[in-house]
């Protein structure tokens, strides 16, 4: 359990958001700090216990910047890779593909939505979101588990700036395909704070 933020310090942390700041938080940081900020936008309820669930992009969520190559199978960047420089060998050639089965079944994986693990410490605070807030990461285990509640990762405007929340923390997380895949999602977000930053610097705002 973390220590609990101080009443100015929630204050100077709101503001400092609403101003245009870009703030990260995990697990317990949702009871502490943006509950009491944003109440409107995350309620905490009943703690977890250390548990496995599935991980999915949210509904809608796929294309949302900050959900950038988070489920992209590397596998993906090999076959291009091969493709690319078969094409430039002159040895890949265009031929139809007889198996109809294999044409389906493609299809269907690729329709599937992508679904991976995700690590729930003990005693991590299962969330509610409210308007405004964009699901990015829901989990259909944890769902059944809270009776309704199934966020594992959302972001949502404040004022200027951002935040980006998780359920757990973030170091435990990685996808069976690509460990790194899940960093993109705070990658992108870091990304995104830059993009502001600098705006606000040609607008002729503070560094």
């Amino acid at each position: 359990m973390c220590k609990r933020f101080s009443r100015s310090a929630v204050e100077k942390l709101k503001k400092w958001v609403e101003n245009g700041g870009y703030l990260f938080t995990e697990d317990w940081v949702a009871v502490e700090l943006l509950e009491v900020a944003w109440g409107s936008k995350i309620k905490t309820f009943k703690y977890l216990p250390e548990m496995t669930v599935d991980a999915s992009p949210a509904r809608g969520s796929t294309t949302h910047p900050y959900m950038r190559g988070v489920f992209v199978s590397k596998h993906r960047f090999i076959d291009k890779e091969v493709r690319l420089k078969r094409q430039k060998e002159g040895q890949l050639k265009t031929r139809a593909v007889k198996d109809e089965d294999e044409i389906r079944k493609r299809i269907r994986q690729a329709l599937k939505p992508p679904k991976n693990e995700w690590k729930i410490d003990d005693e991590s605070p299962w969330i509610k979101v409210g308007p405004g807030v964009v699901k990015l990461l829901v989990s259909e285990k944890l769902r059944q588990h809270t009776k309704g509640c199934d966020t594992l990762a959302c972001t949502f405007t404040a004022g200027k700036g951002k935040v980006l929340h998780i359920t757990s923390h973030f170091g435990r997380q990685k996808q069976k395909e690509d460990e790194f895949a899940t960093q993109n999602l705070l990658l992108n977000f870091i990304l995104d704070a830059r993009k502001s930053r600098a705006r606000a610097m040609l607008k002729g705002g503070k560094k």
